[in-house]
């Protein structure tokens, strides 16, 4: 053969090497802009087996015990592909993201949970929940604000990194990806983590502000109301007052001022007639129930605070046992009157 005829010859094996290369890279190994394409269509329709292959789809979907809750939170979710860009094994998958807004129907589920847990500490003992009861109530509250809250589109632009194995491609979700495609699910969930801990009116409050509740004027006036009497009269001050007289100290144990607290309360009933003007001029038809019960708890209170104006007593006054019976009635009585629904479950 002559030296032109094998120069050819090698040539063309060269030629069909190349060739099988270039055949090789494309059709043995996938392309990471179909992976992406069928990983994230697998994960809307909650196809594990599938997912699995390009994705932690446990991640995504909470793992079994939590399968319900992040099914809720993707039922609406879906995105667009912006661009896929490969450099050797690794690859970066932009995409535009929606969701519901998460972070409103989530602080609108802490809003009434924190009602919930706040209401169900106010009633007698016998009546409460109970820890498991209250878990489980919250929990089913959760879900059906996750399955049945709508709001407007949520969009974000992620940017997902890519890594090849084996003959295709697999996406790596960091924290902020999740939460993105969560429609910020993550961000509202860690805000709100400890809120639940917090009892007092002011947690409620600022909660409420944060979130921008959309809660009935009348119900959340007499919901504060509620806190009003029940944390800052009768827990703050009126029961330090009752244990003092019984056993000379706070209801914590600590040593415990009367005079100062009976000043403090004073200071303390300025505030009340804002109450009473705004749930006397409540309409009778829709609240003629819960301002005979706000009238029975002032009176009674009223009664208490003159009662021990009167009797002037000192620490472990063993001459006088102050009558909390009525006031005491009169709590349990407006408490379930303004919380009929968060505990009657």
């Amino acid at each position: 053969m002559r030296k032109r005829e094998v120069l050819s010859f090698l040539i063309v094996i060269m030629i069909g090497m190349m060739l099988g290369a270039i055949y090789f890279v494309n059709f043995y190994y996938e392309k990471p802009e179909r992976v992406v394409t069928e990983a994230m269509d697998s994960v809307i329709a909650q196809d594990a087996d599938t997912a699995e292959k390009y994705l932690d789809y446990w991640k995504l979907y909470g793992g079994n015990n939590e399968q319900k809750i992040y099914q809720a939170i993707m039922k609406d979710f879906s995105y667009e592909v912006k661009n896929v860009s490969q450099s050797g094994a690794e690859a970066t998958a932009e995409l535009i993201v929606s969701n519901r807004d998460m972070e409103t129907i989530y602080g609108q589920f802490v809003v009434s949970a924190y009602q919930l847990v706040i209401s169900d500490a106010y009633q007698p003992e016998e009546k409460r929940m109970g820890e498991d009861m209250l878990k489980q109530a919250i929990d089913e509250m959760l879900l059906e604000a996750l399955t049945e809250s709508e709001t407007e589109p949520r969009l974000a632009e992620i940017s997902v990194d890519m890594t090849r194995r084996g003959r295709s491609w697999y996406m790596n979700f960091d924290h902020d990806d999740l939460d993105a495609i969560y429609g910020g699910y993550l961000s509202a969930q860690e805000a709100a983590d400890n809120v639940l801990g917090d009892r007092s009116t002011e947690a409620l409050a600022n909660l409420e502000k944060a979130y921008q509740s959309n809660i009935d004027d009348a119900r959340h006036v007499l919901r504060n109301a509620v806190h009003y009497m029940v944390d800052d009269i009768w827990n703050g001050v009126l029961c330090n007052i009752v244990s003092c007289i019984n056993a000379g100290t706070d209801i914590k144990g600590e040593e415990y001022d009367i005079e100062a607290g009976m000043a403090e309360l004073a200071e303390l009933l300025k505030d009340r007639e804002q109450y009473d003007t705004y749930i006397d001029a409540l309409d009778d038809v829709n609240y003629g129930d819960i301002k005979d019960g706000w009238k029975q708890l002032t009176d009674a209170c009223d009664a208490l605070i003159q009662e021990l104006e009167e009797k002037q007593p000192e620490p472990v006054d063993f001459d006088y046992i102050p009558d909390t019976a009525e006031i005491e009635k009169a709590i349990y009585c407006f408490v379930d009157l303004v919380y009929p629904e968060e505990w009657n479950r």
